[in-house]
């Protein structure tokens, strides 16, 4: 993937911030819940 969905690029900074949200598309492979939850470890890990 070289670019974000509409999706990811709508819920992904909402996540990053603290807000819940729901988000629906086409391709749903959970990413946009593990990229923010993968940042955050990150931040706190290292």
């Amino acid at each position: 993937m070289k670019f974000p969905h509409r999706v990811q690029q709508y819920c992904i900074p909402k996540i990053l911030e603290g807000s819940n949200v729901i988000g629906i598309d086409e391709i749903c492979s959970g990413k946009t819940a593990a990229l923010p939850i993968l940042q955050r470890l990150a931040e706190h890990l290292f």
